[in-house]
């Protein structure tokens, strides 16, 4: 397998094949690449997003926890 990740100045890239390839057919894909910068941008885009969305649950159903306690030996209970 070969990565090569090139600008896209022109529209005929050229890049090396290994000689192992010679006489076969190869399969060549194109896609964007994208930056460090960029793809850091769509996790904080991501984060926000589930962050509203926590949110609006959180605003449509309210539970009330002032009565609840915690029992530990109840939670060490294993048996």
């Amino acid at each position: 397998m070969v990565r090569k990740i090139v600008n896209a100045d022109m529209l005929t890239p050229i890049f090396d094949l290994p000689w192992a390839s010679r006489g076969t057919q190869v399969e060549v894909i194109v896609f964007p690449a994208y930056s460090a910068d960029r793809q850091a941008q769509q996790d904080q885009l991501a984060i926000q997003e589930r962050r509203k969305r926590r949110e609006e649950l959180l605003d449509k159903y309210s539970i009330d926890l002032s009565n609840f306690k915690f029992n530990r030996d109840e939670a060490n209970d294993y048996e």
